[in-house]
């Protein structure tokens, strides 16, 4: 069985707008000082027919059930995952009000010190799931005293790995599944306090939470 994690939407059906699942994340994103990009079939560099997301999906002949993922033993899978809504439960310094960390190297207010934490972080979980070679490539990104954009782009596709190791393991309680297959849907980590934020705008918004209806819960 392979799984591939990708920081981007995978399913996008609306014309404009936004997708259901970007209003429950943004509940999160928002409070600790960040925010959500809508996606639309009206980007179309993006997610129009012609956008390789689309050829990407077709050439891999993935699914895209990240439930079944967590059990199946074949087949390929494709995720739809968010760092930045996974990163206040990979690091509680990072849950609070405006606490999002600033580790983009071509932002303006980058700070070294968060760039360490998110790296420590990631690599604090890493160490927890035994993942190979992962603990000791995450504590190399966080010695970095001048790390670039593409620093950031690998540390942000490792976060994406882990996240998905967290969420085909044995610990259901850790992760969370917001939206659906129809509406598209967003997989990331989720303390009980970010869970506990989840579900109760996706009951406001009527968004399944780990393949349950909002009326069901």
């Amino acid at each position: 069985m392979r799984i591939v994690a990708i920081d981007q939407p995978t399913i996008v059906p609306n014309a404009t707008g936004g997708r259901p699942v970007e209003k429950v994340a943004a509940s999160v994103i928002g409070w600790v000082g960040g925010g959500v990009q809508p996606a639309s079939r009206r980007k179309h560099a993006m997610f129009g027919d012609g956008a390789p997301i689309w050829r990407f999906k077709d050439e891999l002949e993935v699914s895209d059930d990240a439930i079944a993922a967590r059990d199946a033993t074949v087949g390929t899978f494709l995720i739809e995952v968010f760092p930045a809504l996974s990163l206040p439960s990979f690091e509680p310094a990072f849950c609070r009000r405006l606490g999002r960390p600033r580790y983009n190297p071509k932002g303006r207010r980058f700070s070294l010190g968060d760039w360490q934490r998110v790296a420590l972080c990631g690599r604090a979980t890493a160490s927890a799931y035994r993942v190979a070679g992962a603990e000791e490539w995450l504590e190399a990104r966080s010695m970095l005293v001048s790390p670039r954009k593409t620093d950031q782009d690998q540390l942000d596709a490792m976060l994406c790995a882990l996240i998905a190791v967290v969420w085909i393991s044995g610990d259901r309680s850790r992760s969370i599944q917001i939206g659906d297959q129809q509406s598209g849907y967003m997989v990331a980590l989720a303390s009980s306090a970010i869970r506990d934020r989840l579900t109760a705008s996706a009951r406001r918004h009527g968004v399944p939470i780990d393949g349950i209806a909002a009326a069901s819960r």
